[in-house]
């Protein structure tokens, strides 16, 4: 199935997001940041783990999470290896899915579409 969601630029801006361009060899904050996120567990209440990040701890940032997290999907991140030309973004909290799931109740079929993968 394909996803299609044109969500615009100023409720986008309401979320506390991180930015990723590049997935380079070199790009520390990156491979660090994905690093962290594929050793981490969840905690025994079902949130993610603490993320750490060249901004400092969660709770230095009043406890906030990221509510949007986008940039390159990794091919094998112990390789420092990424797909070129291939970009994701994760809605990891409640503030970011409300925002999908309020396109999806929406029913306008300029904000958010789906078709069946054709075989």
């Amino acid at each position: 199935m394909t996803l299609r969601f044109r969500v615009e630029r100023a409720k986008l801006a309401s979320l506390l997001s991180l930015h990723f361009v590049l997935a380079n060899y070199e790009s520390e904050d990156y491979w660090s940041f994905v690093q962290h996120c594929r050793q981490s567990r969840p905690s025994k209440h079902g949130k993610p783990a603490e993320i750490h990040d060249h901004r400092g701890p969660v709770k230095e940032r009043g406890g906030k999470w990221y509510d949007l997290v986008y940039g390159p999907v990794v091919a094998d991140w112990k390789q420092r290896m990424a797909f070129m030309d291939v970009d994701q973004a994760s809605f990891q909290t409640i503030a970011a899915v409300e925002l999908l799931n309020a396109m999806i109740q929406s029913k306008d079929k300029e904000k958010y579409q789906w078709q069946p993968i054709k075989q």
